[in-house]
């Protein structure tokens, strides 16, 4: 598996058990508020600390993710910001996401032999999950992966919700590389995707009805 900056990508303190645990995605949102105060402190870009005039990081994304491989008794952490800016300002804090034929969807995604990126691509595979999933977790297969998912809407106020094309992405994962998969709630409780969230349309976006469970799933609703 190529990870590119392992910088990045660290051992966590423990393997995950048979499923996540609410510890798990309290040491997950610890690693996302870590990152955010490392970017409060390294920079006044307006595009990650004070976008539309607000000041609490609004309009961008951090979000962490613990997997552990198949067969494998380590875990790993990863994180990612929903700007290349980040990356580029703090490699040490965030990876970067997909080789640049990944990226420009030249070339799919994951393990899957046919699915790529949705246009418009760089921005979509510049959003935070997709730069763990292509990154940290590339082609391999049958690992257990947790996310605990910061979004901050320019508009205001926090979200643990994937977007559409994250959870499209967080889909071919679990139903094409058999990768099992938990989204960490408000409460920090681990919700694991299934396939009534992965309902898609015949063009293979993520359909309202799926985006609507798994907002109800996470309480969003």
């Amino acid at each position: 598996m190529t990870i590119g900056n392992t910088a990045a990508i660290t051992v966590s303190a423990a393997a995950m058990a048979a499923a996540p645990k609410v510890d798990d995605c309290k040491e997950l949102e610890k690693q996302n508020e870590d990152r955010r105060k490392t970017v409060e402190d390294t920079t006044a870009d307006k595009r990650m600390v004070s976008k539309n005039g607000m000041d609490d990081q609004e309009g961008t994304t951090i979000s962490s993710c613990k997997f552990q491989p198949a067969g494998g008794d380590t875990a790993q952490c990863a994180s990612a910001h929903s700007s290349g800016r980040a990356h580029e300002m703090m490699p040490s804090q965030f990876v970067e996401g997909g080789s640049e034929e990944v990226r420009s969807g030249q070339e799919p995604v994951l393990c899957s032999g046919d699915q790529t990126h949705r246009p418009p691509y760089k921005q979509k595979s510049g959003h935070a999950e997709a730069r763990i999933l292509d990154q940290a977790i590339g082609k391999q297969k049958g690992a257990k992966l947790v996310f605990k998912i910061d979004w901050r809407p320019s508009s205001g106020g926090r979200s643990n919700l994937p977007c559409p094309a994250c959870q499209r992405l967080m889909c071919i994962a679990m139903k094409e590389c058999d990768h099992e998969i938990w989204l960490c709630d408000d409460d920090n409780k681990p919700q694991k995707l299934t396939e009534k969230e992965c309902g898609a349309d015949k063009d293979g976006n993520i359909t309202p009805s799926a985006q609507n469970a798994l907002a109800k799933k996470m309480g969003a609703v």
